[in-house]
């Protein structure tokens, strides 16, 4: 089967719930797919709770989406290394058209990522290069051809991850990040 993985908190506007959506159906339609889910749903902090509902966005995801036969519900990870050896691709299909931590990490472990970007230009993901970039975070079928794209490349899995980890090692470099604030 193909491992993939989500990490971060369980929130819709960061795209679990399509993420676990588009697995579903494509168990369904006959793909072995393991999803490896590590984080947790906001309990605690009463804070961003308020700030959700003050600014009318979805938060938490439902948590009978969790309980599919389907889904490693890893909860909160302290070692990430046991979440990304666990998993073959990590999948990041987040609304906010920005690349988060996870994609830095992602490269750092040699996995490849599927992210969602409106705008195709990011220093963390280069699309066919460590990942696969889609551009419509309500499109379901966008991401599951992504998904399916390494399903049936497995050979690229490898390859692209080590382009990861040396984009990542470059992003990390002191010297890369000094000449680009000497640059501002």
């Amino acid at each position: 089967s193909l491992r993939v993985g989500y990490i971060g908190t369980f929130l819709k506007y960061k795209g679990v719930e399509k993420l676990i959506n588009a697995t579903e159906n494509l168990i369904i339609n006959g793909y072995k797919i393991e999803l490896f889910l590590a984080g947790s749903i906001i309990r605690r902090n009463i804070v961003l709770k308020k700030i959700y509902q003050i600014f009318n966005v979805d938060s938490n995801i439902d948590e009978n989406l969790l309980n599919k036969s389907f889904i490693k519900n890893l909860g909160f990870v302290k070692n990430i290394k046991y979440f990304y050896e666990k998993i073959d691709i990590l999948c990041f299909p987040s609304s906010l058209n920005s690349t988060g931590r996870q994609i830095f990490e992602a490269g750092m472990f040699s996995k490849p990522v599927i992210t969602c970007l409106k705008r195709n230009k990011s220093d963390g993901v280069i699309d066919k290069f460590n990942g696969l970039i889609y551009d419509d975070f309500f499109s379901i079928k966008k991401l599951q051809k992504k998904i399916i794209f390494f399903y049936n490349n497995r050979n690229l899995i490898k390859a692209m991850g080590i382009n990861g980890k040396k984009l990542a090692i470059k992003i990390k470099s002191k010297n890369n990040n000094i000449k680009k604030l000497n640059n501002l």
